[in-house]
């Protein structure tokens, strides 16, 4: 799925991130970005963490987002936004990022990640893209953009004599069964469909 983020502005690709946080369960969401000057972080949140029925913890967050519209952030860039985080002694760091880290780069933060008491995460494109298409109706209403790529949806459809079925990436799968024996025989047919539509996307 390919998303157009130059349709974002650095505020509203936050502020989108902020929505995806507290679709994931994330509480006390704080945006830092609006005024400038954030020291690391663009929003801050925390999470709760059952670990037994009757014990759980709340860990602190605190996220950078970046709006990569070329290429993606630099060992250094990354490197100097850990040490800022230092400050603020989070719990766990997250870097949501449009695009992906290439090879050299995921390898250097896997040695990053010992030099600092906090867990680090990242948010690729790929990441981005199963979210948006998951929930794509809490976040079509707010960011239409997401959805307006100016290119045709990818179909995916199989038709034969009998049967026809179709599905997009953000519509409800069509079934259009023909000359059904049976429930029996059209619940086969819909099963086939969903297994090429498994072989032919990697967000299903």
């Amino acid at each position: 799925m390919k998303i157009n983020w130059s349709n974002f502005t650095p505020q509203e690709f936050e502020l989108f991130c902020a929505v995806l946080l507290e679709e994931n369960s994330f509480r006390n969401i704080l945006w830092h970005g609006e005024s400038g000057g954030d020291r690391g972080r663009d929003l801050t949140a925390t999470k709760q963490t059952a670990h037994l029925s009757s014990l759980s913890e709340e860990s602190v967050w605190l996220i950078q987002c970046r709006r990569y519209t070329a290429k993606p952030p630099t060992k250094s860039e990354i490197h100097d936004w850990l040490v800022s985080c230092n400050e603020h002694k989070p719990d766990y760091c997250l870097l949501v990022v449009t695009n992906t880290l290439t090879s050299d780069t995921k390898d250097w933060l896997e040695q990053e990640r010992k030099e600092f008491r906090f867990k680090i995460f990242v948010w690729e494109a790929i990441d981005l893209s199963r979210e948006i298409v998951k929930r794509k109706r809490v976040l079509a209403p707010r960011f239409p953009q997401l959805y307006s790529t100016g290119t045709s949806v990818e179909f995916y459809g199989i038709s034969q004599s009998d049967y026809q079925f179709g599905c997009n990436e953000f519509d409800e799968v069509g079934l259009y069964a023909y000359n059904c024996a049976d429930e029996n025989e059209a619940r086969e047919k819909i099963s086939d469909f969903l297994d090429f539509l498994k072989a032919n996307d990697p967000f299903i």
